[in-house]
């Protein structure tokens, strides 16, 4: 189909562009895998296994620039940047994401020294 009107027959089929959840990065329970993770999946409460309570939110109302505030009693509260890589993952702080074992339920964080950090989603 080529000539003037051939850019509207990529149209003609409302299934040509459609992908199927597992392609988008959904698994069978509706969770977005890590390696398809977007900024709005990492905003909102989290809790890390050294119990504090992590917090993402963004800093700028008109483009995303997330922050993660971790705050524990006792303690100041720790605040780091949340940003993609440049190798196309995740950093928060020093820390990145492990993308092969997080999902949008649990991240889990490696420092280059190690360290490890787990925030499950939504348990204040």
């Amino acid at each position: 189909r080529t000539g003037v009107f051939s850019h509207f027959y990529e149209y003609d089929d409302p299934s040509a562009n459609y992908q199927s959840p597992q392609q988008q990065g959904f698994d069978a329970n509706g969770l977005r895998s890590a390696d398809y993770l977007v900024l709005e999946d990492f905003m909102g409460a989290w809790v890390d296994l050294e119990g504090n309570t992590v917090k993402v939110y963004s800093i700028d109302a008109w483009e995303p620039r997330l922050v993660a505030a971790l705050s524990r009693l006792g303690r100041p509260d720790i605040e780091v940047s949340l940003r993609p890589s440049l190798a196309g993952g995740w950093l928060c702080g020093s820390f990145e994401l492990d993308m092969a074992n997080s999902s949008m339920e649990q991240l889990m964080w490696y420092s280059p020294d190690g360290r490890m950090s787990i925030w499950m989603k939504g348990r204040d």
